[in-house]
């Protein structure tokens, strides 16, 4: 066989619509027929489903090194948010895991929604913050790094105040001292405390949480 020269391309398709197509699957779901009949009905091409699938392979290979860098920066993040939710891979079921640093975000199709996942997108040396809901798996990590999510702490203190006597004073003041923290944030969001006095301010709160 000649060898082709390095100005052929080595595909019939394009990089724009390789991104396309790995865009379609990757983001919106669709899968392999269904992109199909989306780039006929769209623009005339025909593309097997073969085809489709190496296309998303190729452009999962292109973005490998973006990937990995963007994992090494968020074990280093301060602060990192988690989250996870049922997913889908060929009919089976998996996990789709989240982790959103100021670095960007990072998504994991993973077979456990089990400590080792968080673990492991996390790194051994991770010493940041973890906002997380209450879920058992993050509670392999230790609790110098965690913060349980403030929307479901609120949650937990409405709920007291619902009851009678004792817990229902526990609630109310819990939900009164929550209002003064996200006062203090919407305040300096918006430009009227700084920065240093937004963490002297914090200590006292703190306190009387703990």
């Amino acid at each position: 066989r000649a060898i082709l020269p390095p100005e052929v391309p080595r595909s019939p398709f394009g990089p724009r619509l390789q991104a396309t197509v790995a865009w379609l699957v990757g983001d919106y779901g669709q899968s392999r027929s269904e992109v199909g009949r989306l780039l006929r009905s769209l623009f005339g091409i025909r593309m097997a489903q073969g085809s489709i699938q190496r296309c998303c392979l190729k452009t999962g290979q292109a973005v490998a090194p973006a990937v990995q860098e963007l994992e090494d920066r968020t074990r280093t993040a301060g602060i990192a948010y988690a989250d996870k939710t049922g997913w889908k891979v060929a009919g089976r079921r998996a996990w789709l895991w989240v982790v959103v640093t100021m670095f960007g975000t990072v998504l994991r199709v993973a077979d456990s929604r089990g400590s080792k996942v968080i673990q492991n997108l996390l790194g051994e040396g991770f010493s940041g913050v973890l906002v997380t809901d209450r879920w058992s798996a993050y509670t392999k990590l230790p609790r110098a790094v965690r913060q349980l999510c403030w929307a479901h702490l609120k949650r937990d203190f409405t709920a007291l105040t619902e009851l009678d006597g004792g817990p229902k004073r526990i609630g109310e003041w819990a939900l009164r001292e929550i209002h003064q923290l996200f006062d203090l944030w919407h305040s300096f969001r918006q430009g009227q405390l700084s920065p240093e006095d937004l963490r002297a301010s914090l200590p006292p709160l703190k306190a009387r949480f703990t």
